[in-house]
């Protein structure tokens, strides 16, 4: 029987590659039963292509490693720091009718342990000098649908994707979008810079004026039309800086 299982794949040059005896090591994500009886397996391979274009790579930091399950298998528990957006992938995934569908035919664990396998008894994993003591972290930049024996369809995940309904027209006009902006925010600074300085100006040449005037025309309301422009200009300037 072919599996049908969404998993998530360590880099190339993690070194899980060199301890794992898998044939590929991995992170199982989601366990969908008999992949050869599902109808639906092109369905789902099409939505996790396209709910992988929104997840970057990430890291899931070791916690132990130890035994899991009857077969005693080899694995690394990972602690529950597990990133939001691998969080939020996987139960994208399940409200996947097709998807479902599958993962509600077959019995399921209530609470989800991400681990990956290292090996089992029979096919032992490889000598290494992990340090039980020290901080360790696997980075992942794959998902993949596999429905043979590790192999299936993989997608690899980019640092800051776009939305999934993005066309190249829509990509390019959000580039065009963000300069313009930049450049429309650099307009109205330096207009309201000019606006400031013309204020300042203003009031200080009202200064001038009063400072030379007979004391007699030099009343308490010019001096408080002054006082309140040369105040207006010291706001204005605080609020651009």
């Amino acid at each position: 029987m072919a599996n049908l299982v969404i998993v998530a794949i360590p880099a190339a040059d993690d070194p899980v590659w060199a301890v794992s005896s898998e044939k590929a090591p991995h992170l199982t994500i989601l366990f969908l039963g008999d992949a050869v009886s599902n109808p639906n397996v092109a369905k789902i391979v099409e939505y996790v292509k396209e709910r992988a274009r929104q997840l970057e790579p990430f890291n899931l930091l070791v916690d132990h490693r130890g035994t899991l399950g009857s077969d005693e298998a080899d694995v690394l528990f990972f602690t529950k720091e597990i990133p939001w957006q691998l969080i939020d992938f996987r139960e994208t995934l399940k409200y996947n009718q097709e998807i479902q569908m599958a993962y509600n035919a077959i019995p399921q664990r209530t609470d989800w342990k991400p681990h990956l396998t290292l090996g089992y008894p029979d096919t032992p994993a490889h000598l290494d000098d992990w340090d039980p003591m020290g901080t360790q972290y696997v980075s992942f930049d794959k998902v993949a649908v596999w429905y043979g024996d590790s192999e299936g369809s993989e997608f690899v995940l980019t640092e800051n994707p776009r939305p999934t309904n993005w066309s190249e027209q829509d990509m390019a006009m959000s580039d065009a979008g963000a300069q313009a902006v930049t450049r429309r925010g650099g307009h109205e600074q330096h207009a309201c810079q000019t606006r400031i300085e013309r204020v300042a100006r203003h009031a200080r040449q009202t200064s001038q004026r009063k400072d030379h005037a007979p004391q007699e025309h030099a009343g308490p309301a010019l001096r408080q039309v002054g006082a309140q422009r040369i105040e207006a200009a010291a706001d204005a300037r605080d609020a651009v800086q």
